[in-house]
Order: structure tokens, then C-alpha cells, then sequence
């Protein structure tokens, strides 16, 4: 991907990326078309091949991108410091629904790659999103006050279920 890409104005990064996003979700790696992105994306054949070079190159970008977001928007709002695991949990949710609904194409395009089994996904790549699904469960557990719970229940099996 050429940086090129970033001087497109935001809407049409947002057009391109966001077709993107919907066709491999759609289709999976393997039956995603370039031909229905640069239809949806308004835009030419040429014109995406320009900024990325191969069907590939894109969707390693839009890994990136939506690793990007998720930190961003996801991630970087939570509130960790609640030690009440229900208000915690409630307060994860919350910021997640905004995020979302700031781009649903990102969530649905990386939990479709999780649920495919990280095909065609580069193992760095891998890694990244291995890391950050951690991140996520460690947060939630993160310094939880047990205390609250009832005496005659593991607080431990309440959490994992």
C-alpha cells in the first residue's frame, strides 16, 4: 500500500475501506471480489490497484486498520479501574456498542478471519490479534473484587461462566 492512499480524502478512504471490509466478510478471502469493491467503492479497477498492489496488500491493510480501530475505539476507552465485575462488564459493553456502531465493518471483518481460522491472515498478523483478544479477557478479569460475590459461591466459576 502506497501512502499515497492517505492523501484520498477521508471519505473516500472510508468508501474504499469500508467496501473492503464488506466484501472480504461477505465472501471470505478466497471469493472476494475486487471487481464488487471498486463498484462499491465508486472507484477504478486501477485506481485500488494503484494504492494497493494486490488483493492481498488490501486485506493485510485492513487487518492493520482494524487492529487500529479496535485499540482506538475499543480498547482505549475502557475503564479498567471499576472493581465491581457486573458495572466493569456493563461499562466494556457500552463502549463497545458505540464502537461499534462507529464502524460495524471492522468488528464483522475480524471476528469473520477469527471464525475462519485466521486464513490467509500473515502469522505476525496473527500474533497482533492473539495479543489483543488476550488483552481483552486479562482486562476484564483484571483486579476484580471478589469480595462482592456470595460466600457460598466461586467467584472464580461465576467469572468463566
Amino acid at each position: 500500500m502506497k501512502s499515497s492512499f492517505f492523501k484520498l480524502s477521508l471519505k473516500q478512504q472510508e468508501q474504499i475501506i469500508n467496501a473492503a471490509l464488506e466484501e472480504f466478510t461477505k465472501q471470505g478471502y478466497a471469493k472476494a471480489s475486487t471487481n464488487t469493491i471498486v463498484e462499491k467503492a465508486e472507484i477504478s479497477k486501477g485506481m485500488l490497484f494503484y494504492y494497493f498492489n494486490n488483493k492481498q496488500t488490501l486485506f493485510n491493510f485492513l487487518i492493520d486498520y482494524g487492529i487500529d480501530f479496535i485499540k482506538s475505539e475499543y480498547f482505549a476507552k475502557i475503564d479498567d479501574s471499576e472493581p465491581d465485575f457486573i458495572k466493569r462488564y456493563k461499562g466494556i459493553a457500552k463502549v463497545k456498542m458505540e464502537s461499534y456502531s462507529k464502524n460495524p465493518y471492522v468488528y464483522n471483518f475480524l471476528g469473520t478471519i477469527y471464525l475462519n481460522g485466521y486464513k490467509n491472515v500473515p502469522e505476525k498478523k496473527v500474533e497482533v490479534l492473539t495479543c489483543l483478544t488476550k488483552e481483552a479477557m486479562e482486562g476484564l478479569y483484571k483486579d476484580i473484587d471478589y469480595s462482592i460475590f456470595r460466600n457460598d459461591i466461586n467467584p472464580e466459576k461465576i467469572l468463566k461462566f
